[in-house]
């Protein structure tokens, strides 16, 4: 078997045995068993964060150049017909993260195909992107502490754009966002004496309205998102005494998601002292803004050697990565590749990663490694 057709039978395998934030032990056990089979000299730190690790080779002088792939999936059920499709009931990698993973394996192969003397390259495998708590835990791990790249770097799959299509821009990126939980416990009544009741659905629209008008007070990009609001029963005779208000906030520039967040704990704050009922308010799945902030011009050096077509991002994409949390400590960049101007969206239940981008991502990876090697020279 080709080393591409093995590449490609790493994410059909992983597509087909997807896992959820924080319970990626397969997937994890997976992949270090396949690098400890297929190569040589790569020291496996395992136990990051949970189910994450890290392997790392030296392959002589020079620059520490790392990469980063995600191990979860999402809570989708696959609705694709292909002979690799999700074995699991309701989880499946719609995402692309499949595909990142055997990305990162390609680049190792690259590496030792080109005889690599220089550098050393590590291979982060992260768990939990998409509830926003893995990169932040890998980065609080103690064991992480003696991780010291020159430059970490990830890629992300984009669907709609052209395949191959480099995509990027210096400054924000992706958006930040969080999660709000709002819980309200007020009081019932029946349902002709709604004056008795401290109705909780009147207060969630009071505050969902209130959270909205936030981003006209935002200097750039903000958005609110309303996901689910659940209260009450089939019951048209009893005003409801409970209710669970859900909302997404994200917004492009930083000081503004900072913004948004103060506005809404005060609004919380309010509701809680002006009326008879108890609100309980909670931030869940926090992603910072994902900045580039380093290495953009290099990242266009390497498109052009390998001419690969490029597109400057006049605006962030609205979607939110926690690749953020690593910018903290490191030196990192970004970049997106086009995945089809045909293809499914992100998140969509018929979203399947394009095998042909693997090839295109590992050189991109590796030229990268490559060009940043020489700067260190």
């Amino acid at each position: 078997m080709s080393i591409a057709e093995t590449i490609k039978e790493v994410r059909h395998h992983l597509h087909q045995h997807p896992e959820l934030s924080g319970k990626e032990s397969l997937t994890s056990s997976y992949l270090q068993n396949f690098i400890s089979k297929n190569f040589n000299a790569y020291h496996i730190r395992k136990g990051h964060a949970g189910h994450g690790f890290i392997a790392s080779k030296r392959f002589g002088e020079g620059a520490h150049i790392a990469f980063r792939a995600e191990l979860d999936a999402l809570p989708v059920e696959e609705e694709n017909a292909i002979d690799y499709k999700s074995e699991v009931p309701e989880t499946s990698h719609a995402c692309g993260h499949d595909g990142h993973m055997a990305t990162l394996i390609a680049t190792m192969f690259k590496l030792e195909e080109q005889n690599t003397k220089s550098g050393t390259a590590t291979f982060l495998f992260q768990p939990s992107e998409e509830t926003g708590e893995g990169a932040a835990s890998m980065v609080e791990d103690e064991a992480f502490e003696e991780f010291h790249p020159d430059a970490l770097l990830a890629l992300h799959n984009i669907p709609g754009k052209p395949l191959g299509l480099v995509l990027s821009r210096e400054g924000t990126f992706a958006c930040g966002s969080v999660g709000v939980r709002l819980k309200i416990v007020g009081k019932t009544a029946h349902a002709a004496h709604p004056e008795d009741a401290v109705n909780p659905l009147l207060l969630s629209k009071n505050f969902l309205d209130y959270v909205i008008s936030l981003t006209e007070q935002t200097e750039g990009f903000a958005l609110v998102t309303p996901i689910a609001l659940r209260s009450g029963q089939k019951s048209f005779g009893t005003s409801p005494h409970k209710a669970t208000l859900l909302i997404t906030v994200r917004a492009a520039q930083s000081e503004d998601l900072d913004l948004l967040m103060r506005k809404v704990k005060e609004k919380a704050d309010d509701l809680r002292a002006s009326h008879e009922a108890k609100v309980n308010l909670n931030f869940e799945e926090y992603f910072p803004v994902t900045s580039n902030d380093h290495f953009y011009s290099e990242l266009r050096d390497v498109t052009e050697k390998l001419q690969r077509p490029f597109e400057e991002l006049g605006v962030p994409f609205r979607w939110s990565e926690d690749f953020s949390q690593y910018a903290v400590k490191h030196k990192t960049h970004i970049f997106g590749l086009g995945a089809g101007e045909d293809m499914a969206p992100l998140h969509a239940s018929t979203y399947d990663f394009p095998d042909e981008l693997l090839e295109s991502g590992a050189e991109m990876f590796v030229e990268f490694y490559n060009r940043l090697i020489k700067d260190e020279s």
